[in-house]
């Protein structure tokens, strides 16, 4: 009679496990990453799979899989950034694969969506917020050594100065040769070893930083294009941040990876969008951390040895054992694991209130002291 509860509660597991109601789950399957089997389910079965592979020959097979689902997830975030971006400029709008080649890709697309868009608007540079903000900059220009205010004064009287009409606007290709000029010449004194040519290189991004913002409150008429290129851009900056780790070999990051570059791009005061949980993109690192990165800090000697260690000399009592466990490395083949992880995760919308009601009515069946014992 004791017993009863727990056989019924786990009855009511098999019908409802908590990876069919888990969120971080679905949200991640719906994102289109493949997650394991222990994944899926998390706690113990996910503590026991990350052992496992210590396990030769399954250790490959469950490692693989975990190795799918990073690389799913690397894919998943850079076509978030080109569906915003790829449509803009008839360019391809998919990845099939992460690493440095898709995160160019990106770059490369959003960038032509904004080369496309500039052409088509006008900038006044007569436009008071911007006039405010430039002669700050120029107040901040004053302060450093003169060499550098000079090429900064030139370049800019250079690149905006010549190329205004008479009634202080940069029109089309005249606006998209200046911000491309100043653009370049950023980068250029950005990648100086000298620190008063750096510094002299992050204010002519500033400037560049003011004539983006200027354009988008001068052309309202492409609000919906500038969010597009916008957005595509904090993705990129978030890969970017990433993929910048010498721990991610060919620009392919972690799930801790994503969300620690998710922390740093938070702006917000004391990082407050982060700790509420609201961090751009936090939606998708958050689960992808707690769902997909090793439960199991164990770096290799003590469980993960014993259990190796145990499963090869069982092998002496039965060679059945290990070959098992090779032979169950075909859980983790592509096509086995995708309805593996949809039969614990898929239920019908009546599962979880039978299993609720199992769990009461177990309790309430309990005899004598079980019975007492559930407070029923």
């Amino acid at each position: 009679g004791g017993a009863l509860p727990a056989v019924v509660a786990g009855a009511g597991r098999v019908i409802s496990p908590n990876a069919s109601v888990n969120s971080d789950v679905k949200k991640l399957l719906d994102t289109g990453v493949r997650l394991t089997p222990g994944q899926a389910l998390g706690g113990l079965a996910s503590r026991t799979e990350d052992k496992a592979r210590s396990f030769f020959g399954l250790g490959d097979a469950i490692t693989a899989a975990q190795k799918r689902g990073e690389s799913d997830l690397n894919v998943s975030i850079i076509n978030k950034g080109l569906e915003m971006v790829a449509p803009l400029t008839g360019m391809p709008g998919k990845v099939l694969s992460p690493g440095h080649d898709s995160i160019l890709q990106l770059r490369t697309t959003a960038q032509k969506a904004y080369d496309n868009l500039v052409p088509h608007l006008h900038a006044d540079l007569n436009d008071t917020q911007f006039y405010a903000n430039m002669q700050l900059l120029r107040n901040h220009i004053s302060q450093m050594p003169q060499q550098e205010q000079n090429a900064i004064n030139h370049i800019i009287d250079r690149e905006m100065g010549h190329r205004m009409d008479p009634a202080g606007r940069l029109i089309g290709t005249n606006l998209q040769d200046a911000m491309a000029a100043i653009r370049d010449h950023a980068s250029g004194f950005g990648r100086s070893s000298t620190k008063y040519e750096r510094d002299a290189g992050e204010v002519l991004k500033a400037v560049h930083g003011e004539l983006r913002e200027l354009l988008e409150r001068t052309n309202p008429q492409y609000a919906d294009e500038f969010a597009k290129i916008n957005t595509a851009y904090r993705i990129l900056k978030i890969v970017d941040r990433a993929a910048s780790s010498v721990a991610s070999p060919e620009g392919v990051f972690t799930p801790s990876q994503l969300h620690s570059a998710v922390k740093s791009g938070d702006i917000t005061k004391d990082k407050r969008a982060f700790s509420e949980g609201g961090a751009f993109l936090q939606d998708i690192s958050g689960p992808a951390k707690s769902i997909m990165s090793s439960h199991y800090n164990d770096s290799g000697t003590a469980g993960r040895l014993a259990m190796s260690a145990g499963a090869l000399a069982s092998g002496m009592a039965s060679p059945a054992i290990p070959l098992s466990l090779i032979g169950a490395s075909a859980l983790y083949a592509p096509g086995i694991q995708k309805h593996i992880v949809k039969a614990l995760t898929s239920r019908p919308d009546f599962a979880r209130p039978l299993a609720d009601l199992l769990n009461v009515g177990g309790t309430y069946a309990a005899p004598g002291a079980a019975g007492f014992q559930a407070r029923r």
